[in-house]
């Protein structure tokens, strides 16, 4: 099937299916909601699954700079939601990044607004 064969709706089913597969790599984390200081919009932790071999952990707070050091190891963390339907699996939004600069770090699931964190993920 040639890509201009392919609709929108396989289109994007088949970025999903890229998404997860990115997901089932070693040393995987997907973070599904987070806290934020109100003063700066700085992330102060997190709730996340760890991957830990063909398994997802329970649900684990991540701390700021546990996150930090894990995006400086390259390590894979991505924003997502657990997908209700089918536990150990997530519908993912993206891989976080981290921005340098300016003397403050910033995490993020694009482009950073206003230096400030955003994970894409709701608020607890």
């Amino acid at each position: 099937m040639a890509n201009d064969d392919l609709t929108a709706a396989d289109r994007e089913r088949f970025a999903r299916a890229r998404a997860r597969g990115a997901m089932r790599a070693r040393d995987a984390s997907a973070v599904v909601a987070a806290r934020y200081d109100a003063g700066d919009g700085r992330l102060l932790r997190a709730q996340a699954y760890e991957r830990r071999g063909a398994v997802w952990s329970d649900l684990v707070l991540v701390d700021r700079d546990d996150l930090l050091s894990r995006l400086r190891l390259r390590r894979r963390v991505y924003a997502g939601a657990v997908d209700p339907d089918l536990p150990g699996d997530f519908s993912v939004r993206g891989r976080l990044r981290l921005h340098e600069g300016n003397g403050r770090d910033v995490v993020t699931l694009g482009t950073a607004p206003n230096g400030r964190d955003e994970l894409g993920v709701p608020i607890f």
